[in-house]
């Protein structure tokens, strides 16, 4: 924000400039015409200059096993972030704003497809290969692909949803936070019934089918099972570097020594299958078939200092 000499307000809201009178009232309200988003306000001369920026994410995909091999999934000069593995396909999705909105795209080829339309989501995962999940704030739809001219579909829950941490064809797990708790939950794909599988701080988690939770606070790995925690022998002291995930029954998590493990939790074993570096440091996906993370990747972030015209 920033004062003129007569003494109104100038505020950046996104890509929005509102002037304020001294007594509060909106005098103008202007959208820019930029995908960039305003960053700083300054008049110079009786003239308004804003400082344009982009958001600095892109969605990539790289070997474990050869650091070289990084392909960038649709590059672009939007925020593309939170790619995901289509099931039984060699498809991509990811969250992009490219359409003004964060929404879900498609990779199919060189082709990109807009799945949904409306609202911003801020999370999503595939059930299988038609159907996916997303959140909007806080509220969960489906969307499946299979159908012809498909709607989305809102599921009726009475809970806030945080995070989609994990999916099975039946099966929905996620995080849902209040003021006073943090739950993972089971959401019954079929019944839309809920189930509470732990109640405490967790920024992530993970279910095995053997009743096993995989957890974290603070970028520390947790099992536990039965509702008992359980003492995790096969992995030295490590820092998470970010989201991990279960694929069949071994955990595949990355450290900030820039080690790529697969974690065995019913036997306790663990070895350590490969290495990332600065060009994919985040993973949001993982194929154990071919050994690829897709993750989500600082670039050089782009800056304009514009001089705002009002006509």
């Amino acid at each position: 924000m920033t004062f003129t000499d007569n003494g109104n307000l100038w505020v950046a809201l996104d890509k929005s400039l509102v002037e304020y009178s001294p007594q509060g009232k909106v005098i103008s309200n202007t959208n820019l015409a930029s995908s960039m988003q305003v960053s700083e306000l300054t008049f110079i001369d009786q003239q308004l200059f804003a400082l344009l920026g982009r958001d600095n994410h892109q969605a990539r995909l790289s070997s474990v096993t050869q650091l070289n091999d990084v392909v960038d999934i649709a590059a672009s000069k939007f925020t593309d972030v939170q790619g995901k593995f289509r099931p039984d396909s060699d498809e991509f999705s990811l969250l992009s704003n490219r359409s003004g909105s964060t929404q879900i795209w498609l990779q199919q080829g060189k082709q990109l497809l807009q799945l949904t339309q409306a609202g911003a989501v801020t999370d999503h995962i595939w059930l299988d290969k038609n159907r996916v999940a997303y959140l909007i704030e806080n509220h969960v739809w489906l969307l499946n692909l299979a159908e012809e001219n498909s709607k989305p579909k809102k599921l009726p829950l009475n809970v806030p949803v945080k995070q989609l941490l994990q999916a099975t064809s039946n099966a929905l797990y996620a995080q849902f936070e209040t003021e006073l708790n943090t739950s993972l939950i089971a959401i019954d794909l079929k019944t839309n019934s809920l189930s509470t599988l732990f109640e405490g701080p967790f920024h992530w988690a993970q279910v095995l089918a053997d009743n096993t939770l995989i957890l974290n606070d603070s970028s520390q790995l947790k099992k536990i099972v039965s509702g008992q925690g359980l003492e995790i022998t096969a992995l030295p002291a490590l820092t998470l570097q970010g989201r991990y995930y279960v694929k069949g029954n071994e955990v595949f998590l990355q450290d900030k020594q820039q080690n790529v493990w697969r974690y065995k939790p019913a036997l306790e074993q663990a070895e350590i299958i490969g290495r990332f570096d600065e060009n994919n440091l985040f993973m949001s996906d993982f194929s154990k078939q071919s050994l690829k993370m897709l993750g989500d990747n600082f670039v050089k972030t782009k800056n304009e200092l514009v001089m705002v015209e009002f006509k």
